[in-house]
């Protein structure tokens, strides 16, 4: 669906192209790394304490 409504200026002047996946790439991927580290520093003082 692809209408003057739903479309914002940064679209049209591309062209009309759907740029929604870079916004997620943008958002997902810092909140992925802060998680993923988090666990990963979790674990590292887990198997310290253990040693």
């Amino acid at each position: 669906m692809s209408t003057a409504i739903y479309s914002g200026p940064v679209a049209l002047s591309f062209g009309g192209a759907d740029l929604s996946w870079i916004i997620g790439l943008l958002v997902v991927s810092p909140v992925y790394y802060y998680l993923s580290r988090a666990k990963t520093v979790k674990k590292m003082a887990f198997v310290k304490e253990k040693i």
